[in-house]
């Protein structure tokens, strides 16, 4: 698979264009790592494709990341509120940090 997509990892927000997109998408940025799959509340197939960017569970499997595994994206992230990882430049530069690449990975529902 091939994406491209313009990125502004910012310290609140990633910012997100895609060739032919008309508005940019703005995610969290923010990832939380967890151990287990949560249990599923909605059951509406509709309503969790419309609420996708919003609700990202992804398992990442890459040497480029300190720690594969299943990860809470974006908003499903910071609505955890405990062992959130988020963008902080005065802790870690962006090149030494394992979230612009998870997030930009799980950028839009393209993400699997």
């Amino acid at each position: 698979m091939k994406l491209i997509l313009a990125n502004d990892i910012g310290n609140d927000k990633m910012k997100i264009l895609e060739p032919g997109m008309k508005e940019v998408v703005k995610v969290p940025s923010a990832y939380k790592r967890i151990n287990r799959k949560p249990s599923v509340h909605e059951n509406d197939v509709k309503k969790n494709i419309t609420n996708l960017i919003d609700r990202l569970l992804v398992h990442i499997s890459s040497p480029s990341i300190r720690r594969d595994g299943l990860y809470m994206i974006g908003e499903r992230a910071i609505q955890t509120t405990e062992g959130v990882s988020n963008m902080d430049i005065a802790v870690h530069e962006k090149h030494s940090s394992d979230l612009p690449l998870i997030n930009t990975l799980c950028s839009k529902e393209s993400c699997t």
